[in-house]
């Protein structure tokens, strides 16, 4: 990921981020980094899934209806969050 804010980005960025939970040791710093290229990007053209373990079952994404026409707000960090804060306690 760039350090730096780029003037130009491609046209679509879609981000998968695994909920696996071998992966739950990770979720903070999974989370810093959808933080950051939301900052850095903007919402415009970007995607997120939750998959757990496999890219073809996505559980969630963010937004719901990417060709939803009016504005889209970002996910707050804690939203984002808390959709996994479930899955750890099971």
């Amino acid at each position: 990921m760039p350090r730096l804010r780029q003037s130009l980005w491609g046209g679509e960025l879609v981000v998968v981020w695994d909920r696996a939970a071998h992966l739950q040791p990770y979720q903070e710093d999974f989370q810093a980094i959808v933080t950051d290229l939301l900052r850095q990007r903007g919402t415009g053209g970007f995607t997120l899934w939750l998959v757990d373990g496999s890219p073809q079952q996505v559980r969630q994404r963010w937004p719901e209806k990417p060709a939803h026409a009016g504005r889209v707000s970002a996910p707050r960090p804690e939203a984002i969050a808390a959709a996994g804060a479930g899955e750890r306690a099971c």
